[in-house]
């Protein structure tokens, strides 16, 4: 398994550090999350989950540092149907009010003496995340935006996952017992049904009037000489074999494969210490006239010599993708997973 998760953890490195660290006049450019001090005595932050209150001029918004910010925190969301992470909202300066500072994701850019961009956590509401980006000469905003802005995407889309997951403390399911026997526990939400509970598979569906969800988690070994034959298109049909038997569509003898055209998406990940890769996109019912979207999260467990996947399919027509993804995604990044 080394030899796997080392090469994976060379991309993670290479990717993390492209954004490698801005100076003006030798002065650094401090583009690391900041922790600040948390006041108890601060309101709570107001906003809706992927929503982002940019406070800029107008020639910003409309500029080449606009345009980074666009591309970075409004792309596309894969698998949802043309629905971006986040919904991004331009305020200038003197409309900056004091009930908007509390927004739970806030970039702020200004002019002043220096080049700086930074996260700053619990400003001026709590839970929050605040990019503040101040720039002494046009020239230096882009860099200073794109020097921070994917960071800033990181911590924005944890504190939604967070909130989330705080929000269900008290109405979860325990972790599936013959599953936690093998080291692997998760949050499960109550509005799922458990319909298949074994060590190494766990299924839940969740109905409502606008969506019915799916999830499981599946385990598989993976050892030394499976490394060496490993695909990323091996995540595909893992996923489908388990799709097959036990996620069936409406019409009797249908069930749901994983839509090839377009093809899913598939990119690098890492949850806690364990390296993987999260993988969006669309299913189809074989044998029904139905589809939808969803979200898989593969991890590599080494010292286990096996494969944790976690997989949420959404059926949901005519109705936005976005929060539903989110959570199930929220659900998976929480597994915990014993040595």
């Amino acid at each position: 398994m080394r030899i796997l998760t080392m090469s994976i953890a060379f991309i993670l490195f290479t990717a993390c550090t492209s954004n490698g660290k801005q100076e003006d006049d030798g002065e650094k450019q401090n583009n690391a999350t900041q922790q600040t001090t948390s006041s108890k005595t601060l309101p709570s932050s107001s906003g809706a989950k992927s929503e982002v209150i940019v406070v800029c001029d107008d020639t910003i918004w409309d500029g080449r540092a606009g345009a980074t910010i666009k591309r970075v925190l409004a792309k596309e969301q894969y698998g949802s149907r043309n629905e971006p992470f986040f919904e991004l909202f331009q305020l200038r300066k003197r409309d900056f009010k004091e009930m908007l500072k509390r927004t739970r994701h806030l970039v702020h850019i200004e002019k002043g003496n220096t080049n700086v961009a930074e996260i700053k956590t619990d400003v001026y509401a709590r839970p929050q995340n605040y990019v503040h980006i101040v720039y002494r000469d046009g020239e230096k905003l882009d860099s200073l935006v794109k020097s921070v802005i994917g960071k800033a995407f990181t911590s924005f889309r944890e504190l939604d996952m967070t909130i989330t997951r705080n929000k269900w403390k008290d109405r979860t399911w325990p972790s599936p017992k013959k599953m936690a026997k093998d080291g692997i526990t998760f949050m499960l939400p109550k509005s799922f049904q458990t319909t298949v509970d074994k060590r190494n598979l766990v299924v839940g569906w969740a109905e409502s009037k606008k969506a019915d969800l799916v999830m499981f988690v599946y385990t598989r070994p993976f050892t030394y000489d499976d490394q060496l034959t490993f695909q990323r298109e091996d995540i595909i049909r893992w996923r489908d074999s388990i799709s097959e038997i036990h996620i069936p569509a409406d019409r009797e003898g249908s069930y749901t494969q994983t839509e090839t055209d377009p093809a899913p998406e598939i990119n690098v990940t890492k949850v806690g210490d364990y390296i993987g890769f999260e993988t969006r996109g669309y299913f189809r019912a074989v044998g029904d006239f139905m589809g939808g979207s969803f979200i898989n999260i593969t991890l590599f467990d080494d010292a286990n010599e096996r494969i944790i996947m976690m997989d949420g399919l959404v059926y949901a027509p005519n109705q936005k993708k976005r929060s539903i993804l989110m959570e199930l995604e929220a659900m998976f990044r929480s597994v915990n997973i014993r040595r």
